[in-house]
């Protein structure tokens, strides 16, 4: 019995220590910077067949707005947060947060960066490598998504 008991402890303890490495609220990594959020909402159309279309719709608002606009939809499939270019500097962004660069791409003049950090809890598999968000570097803006950005940017 004793050994199981220490088996519980140690669980326990692993978990205890896996979530206070996580970051509380991944939008904390953001708190530094202005910025607006396009938040994408699942659309629930149906095409003649009755056979539900994969549609979304993106709502976009200030970083004030965000939880309140999370409240009003039920359907939420994901958000990214963009920012000034000039004010969010990618490299020191990723130094000060411990992010790895899986790789990066250019993709029609973009700079796109695939990062992973073990505190991110949430990850997608790209190129078979774990990716926590995905960041877009254009001439006017900066886009990131946790763990991607869904449609286009």
């Amino acid at each position: 019995m004793r050994f199981f008991n220490k088996v519980i402890i140690f669980a326990a303890a692993v978990l205890l220590f896996a979530a206070i490495f996580q970051f509380k609220d991944e939008r904390s990594l953001f708190d530094n910077y202005n910025y607006t959020v396009n938040i994408y909402v699942k659309n629930k159309n149906k095409n003649t067949n009755g056979l539900e279309a994969g549609s979304f719709c993106i709502v976009t608002c200030t970083k004030t707005e965000e939880d309140s606009v999370l409240k009003s939809y039920p359907n939420v499939l994901g958000k990214s947060y963009k920012f000034n270019g000039i004010e969010f500097e990618i490299e020191r962004f990723i130094n000060e947060n411990n992010f790895i660069t899986q790789f990066s791409q250019e993709i029609n003049g973009r700079t796109v960066y695939y990062l992973y950090n073990y505190k991110i809890s949430n990850f997608e598999i790209v190129n078979n490598k774990k990716v926590s968000m995905q960041i877009v570097k254009t001439d006017d803006y900066v886009m990131a998504g946790l763990p991607l950005i869904i449609g286009g940017f």
